[in-house]
């Protein structure tokens, strides 16, 4: 029971993403546009060994990690959430639990380098505050 309200929290918010973009981010650009997924790590003949709740755990852990505004103050909370919105929106979709498991075939292992590797690049670009 727990693991169908995770996935079904999941796939709302990918919804809410989706019309969200859609409507309000992008309102002006077609939708029937190619987009290109990185083939790296998908090994088909073997099945995942990952657990579906890990990975949305995992994804939305990621989301968090990911700071830009320090702060907990109301402002910063809502500035912080303007700033990551857009990545947080995409590492959502392009790590969604139905493409890691059967599109992507991602191990534990490979996971766990697929996330850190989008921690890693994420700080990195981040400007420094003067």
């Amino acid at each position: 029971v727990d693991l169908q309200v995770k996935l079904d929290e999941e796939f709302g918010r990918l919804v809410e993403d989706r019309r969200l973009l859609r409507d309000f981010i992008f309102p002006r650009v077609s939708t029937n546009q190619p987009i290109t997924s990185p083939s790296t790590f998908i090994a088909f003949q073997k099945p995942s060994d990952l657990e579906p709740a890990y990975i949305v755990d995992k994804v939305d852990e990621l989301g968090k990690q990911l700071v830009v505004v320090c702060g907990d103050d109301p402002l910063s909370q809502e500035a912080q959430d303007n700033a990551t919105l857009n990545f947080r929106m995409h590492t959502c979709a392009t790590l969604a639990t139905r493409r890691v498991l059967e599109k992507f075939h991602l191990t534990k292992e490979a996971f766990h380098w697929v996330v850190g590797e989008i921690e890693t690049k994420f700080n990195q670009s981040v400007a420094d505050p003067v």
